[in-house]
């Protein structure tokens, strides 16, 4: 017994099918238009699928069934707008409301004509019927799906056929035109995420952690880094740059991270992931193609030395990178902190109002006297953060985890 096809694999066939049956089905369908009710509607073959449920979802249809054979039958489905469109076409307007569950038996008899119209000048295309001892499989019948328009009359609707696998004989039809080589794209560019790697910190560590100190990233490696693109991760191999190499004293570490007195509680003993990521970078399609290949790649053509530090997807500063012995490090330059307001590191406050201040000196006396906060006034509420922007590091963010106690 062979295997079923999963929904993938189905869609797949259908995918390299689809221009096979474009390039046959609407042009008899058309024909049959044009045969039956003189031109002026335009039929577009719009879908092919395994599961006619979607299809019909939520409309009434006129249905015409037609043996093919003793194995198989063709549906020849109308919908309700089109049934309507069509009627019009071959009778004229009706001055009565339409309703599809009461027609009448002429119309009947012109939807039916219409479908067996159909039907004679699709049969034409159908392979032979098969052997006797031949076996039918689930979903082995194909919907096609077309919308009629009537451009005229403003009008438009659907029309399903429903033809058996075993009666047709799908043919892919290949490209013969030029194509693209991959060649072609090298010069375009994508931006990418650089990680450098990650160590382990507590989180009295990281209350202490301030700038000039050190961090040593224990899973690295000075011959790696990762590139992330979206969802995937490539390893780049690198030619370390020895230049920014720090070599740390064993005696006094140059503020060396984790030599701490023991923590006293165990909210500050949890320990968390720190992750140290280069500024996004946009790299050229061909430069990712010899990575893929292996390529060592010169580290100064990647990035300019500037870290950004992550915890749980949080910034919680920045550093340069450095090396510290066979690991990478990073030597931090600012931490952030909880603060009373919410400015953005890098961004300087608003020139507070002095006497040094020109423009405070030419200003009219009122106007300084409004802006002086009166003795003992509460600072205003922080307000929220502008949407985009990293979200400002709060120890209380990290929760205590089963697994971490």
């Amino acid at each position: 017994m062979g295997k079923t096809k999963t929904k993938i694999e189905t869609a797949d066939v259908l995918f390299e099918e689809y221009d096979w049956f474009k390039k046959l089905f609407p042009i008899a369908l058309q024909k049959s238009s044009d045969g039956f009710f003189q031109p002026g509607l335009r039929c577009e073959l719009v879908g092919i699928s395994r599961n006619i449920n979607l299809l019909q979802e939520k409309e009434a249809y006129y249905v015409t069934k037609v043996r093919i054979d003793k194995f198989y039958d063709m549906f020849l489905r109308i919908s309700e707008g089109t049934v309507e469109l069509l009627l019009n076409k071959g009778l004229g307007k009706c001055g009565r409301i339409f309703n599809i569950n009461k027609l009448t038996e002429l119309e009947a008899q012109v939807l039916t004509g219409f479908n067996d119209y159909v039907y004679k000048i699709i049969v034409q295309f159908l392979d032979p019927p098969p052997v006797v001892n031949f076996v039918r499989t689930n979903f082995d019948i194909t919907h096609l799906t077309f919308i009629i328009r009537d451009e005229e009359a403003q009008a438009a609707g659907k029309f399903i056929i429903s033809v058996p696998d075993g009666r047709i004989s799908p043919r892919k039809v290949e490209y013969t035109g030029d194509k693209f080589e991959f060649s072609d794209f090298y010069k375009c560019h994508t931006e990418a995420k650089i990680g450098i790697g990650k160590t382990r910190f507590s989180v009295k560590e990281l209350k202490e952690l301030e700038p000039g100190d050190v961090i040593v990233l224990e899973d690295s490696n000075l011959e790696q880094l990762t590139l992330h693109i979206r969802d995937e991760i490539r390893t780049i191999l690198i030619n370390p740059n020895l230049d920014i190499n720090l070599p740390i004293d064993e005696n006094n570490g140059g503020n060396e991270m984790g030599n701490e007195a023991e923590a006293k509680n165990l909210w500050d003993s949890i320990e968390v992931d720190m992750y140290a990521e280069l500024n996004p970078v946009k790299i050229s399609l061909g430069d990712l193609k010899k990575i893929e290949e292996g390529l060592v790649v010169d580290v100064a053509a990647l990035y300019d030395n500037k870290v950004t530090l992550r915890v749980e997807n949080k910034v919680i500063g920045y550093g340069e990178l450095v090396i510290v012995n066979d690991r990478y490090g990073v030597k931090v330059q600012n931490i952030n902190q909880e603060k009373e307001t919410d400015e953005p590191i890098g961004i300087q406050a608003p020139e507070q109002i002095s006497p040094a201040n020109p423009a405070v000196q030419n200003a009219p006396e009122e106007n300084i006297e409004e802006d002086i906060p009166a003795q003992g006034a509460t600072e205003p509420e922080p307000q929220a953060a502008p949407a985009g922007e990293d979200e400002e590091f709060d120890y209380s963010d990290f929760e205590l985890e089963d697994e971490d106690i």
